[in-house]
Order: structure tokens, then C-alpha cells, then sequence
């Protein structure tokens, strides 16, 4: 009898510190799942802002829309686009053309339909939006 008096002195001096550790784990655990929560919130929230905004600054300057096929593209961004009644189009694209030139050489290779924003600038196409 003696030993499970002993046994349980001991139980019972251990047992504080196990329900510590026990508490600690579970607030480091919430603090991981909250810091993983807001990242995940963020993410969702600004992802659309993301791609509205340039949209946005683009529908401000009212821009005419073409689509076609992109027969080339040069370094600078400006290309030739063959529309779907076979017209080709030659496009600059300033400063402010939200269009990156990996995305259109993309457009190249695969042959891919791709919109067209664009104004009319000084007799040239300059476009503003290409997907």
C-alpha cells in the first residue's frame, strides 16, 4: 500500500505540469491556425482586387475591343494581330499596355484567341489591355 501512495504523490505532482504543457501546445496551435486563417483571407480578398485594377484604369480611358489571333510579337511589345475576318492589325503597346511579353509569345505559339483594348493614338493602334 505504501507504493500506490507513492505512486499516486507522484501522479498527482506531475499532473499540473502536463496539463501546462498540454495548454501550451493548444494556444501555439490556435496561434498558427488564426496567423493561417488571415493569411488565407487576405489572399482571397486582394487576389480579385488584383486583377480588377487594371481593368479598371483600362474601362476609365474607354478603350474599343477587337479579338483575333497574334501573328507576331517584337521585344517592345508591339505585334500584329490577324483578326477573325483576316485583317491584320498592327498594335503598339505604351506604357500603359498591361500586357506581359511572355503572355503574348504564349499567344503566338498556341495559336490562341486573345481580346484586344485599344485606342486610336496619333493614326496608330496603341493597345492598353491584351488577353
Amino acid at each position: 500500500m505504501i507504493q500506490v501512495i507513492g505512486r499516486e504523490t507522484f501522479m498527482s505532482a506531475t499532473a499540473p505540469r502536463i496539463v501546462m504543457r498540454q495548454q501550451a501546445t493548444l494556444r501555439i496551435l490556435a496561434i498558427i491556425f488564426v496567423v493561417l486563417l488571415m493569411l488565407a483571407l487576405s489572399y482571397v480578398i486582394l487576389l480579385p482586387l488584383q486583377r480588377v485594377g487594371p481593368a479598371a484604369q483600362v474601362a476609365a480611358q474607354n478603350p474599343e475591343h477587337i479579338s483575333g489571333t497574334i501573328v507576331s510579337v517584337k521585344s517592345d511589345r508591339s505585334f500584329t494581330l490577324r483578326t477573325t475576318s483576316g485583317i491584320l492589325l498592327y498594335f503598339t503597346c505604351g506604357t500603359s499596355c498591361h500586357a506581359s511579353l511572355w503572355h503574348m509569345q504564349r499567344h503566338v505559339q498556341e495559336r490562341a484567341h486573345t481580346d484586344i483594348l485599344y485606342k486610336v493614338h496619333s493614326k496608330q493602334l496603341q493597345a492598353l489591355y491584351v488577353d
